[in-house]
């Protein structure tokens, strides 16, 4: 009875921190393809996983770690399609693919990346990718600071708003999301909770380096999220890649550069 419990705290724990890819695969005249062979490479790791379609020409990918992916689909007899995706933390998106009948080894590819609806999930949220987190100018480094570009995201006075007098763990002042105090939100770290209650921010403060990308989820959240009243900030830290990086920044303040 135990391990049944933890088991399925796990599987609702990978659910908000990670990316879910489902979709069904037809032919030309719209009947569906059992059978198919469909694989979802990430393009960062080269770290692939597979699948089959079933009778009712199905596939799905649960737990996916966000990030770049190359969705492929063949069948014997049928020209085989691939596709560019951007997975987002906490998305679920579906993807209808139409495999065309073979003509001399003929395959289909997508180089760009379309645009995909995610229309899996009838929850409001917006998501700060990699590139907005590493190319804004903020003055702090402060992670909330970034999630003001979510629509319906204000910022709050933090220490009119305590439980009670305390130092909070992370500086800066709170969020209020749809207008909700900023007590009423809830943040989620890898899956995993992380709230100063008292002040109604993060228990740790997670620097932009280590921050993958977040999602602010201001309306209709998933029912593993709970506790919250307001809005759900997901954050997912950035994880190995097949190739050495970093950051480096400073801060540089003189006279010459104050305004006269």
């Amino acid at each position: 009875m135990l391990l049944g419990a933890s088991v399925r705290f796990l599987s609702g724990q990978q659910t908000v921190d990670h990316a879910s890819v489902s979709g069904r695969v037809t032919d030309p005249s719209g009947a569906v393809i059992q059978g198919a062979q469909v694989s979802v490479r990430n393009a960062d790791t080269n770290a692939v996983s597979s699948a089959e379609t079933d009778r009712d020409g199905r596939f799905r990918f649960s737990y996916l770690q966000v990030g770049r992916y190359l969705l492929t689909v063949s069948h014997p007899g049928f020209a085989s399609a691939s596709q560019s995706l951007t997975l987002t933390v906490g998305s679920s998106f579906e993807i209808p693919v139409s495999l065309g009948l073979v003509t001399k080894s003929t395959n289909l590819t997508v180089t760009a990346e379309a645009a995909v609806l995610e229309a899996a999930r009838s929850q409001i949220a917006g998501t700060v990718q990699q590139a907005e987190i590493r190319s804004l100018p903020l003055n702090g480094r402060n992670l909330l600071d970034v999630a003001l570009l979510i629509p319906g995201v204000s910022p709050t006075n933090t220490g009119a708003n305590q439980l009670f007098a305390e130092t909070a763990a992370s500086p800066g002042q709170g969020i209020s999301i749809d207008s909700q105090r900023n007590l009423s939100n809830s943040f989620v770290v890898d899956g995993l909770s992380d709230n100063d209650d008292a002040s109604g921010l993060t228990g740790a403060f997670y620097g932009l380096d280590i921050v993958n990308e977040f999602q602010v989820v201001t309306s209709g959240g998933q029912a593993e999220f709970g506790r919250a009243l307001g809005g759900y900030v997901n954050i997912v830290t950035k994880s190995g890649t097949n190739s050495l990086h970093g950051d480096a920044y400073g801060y540089l303040r003189n006279q010459r550069f104050d305004a006269a």
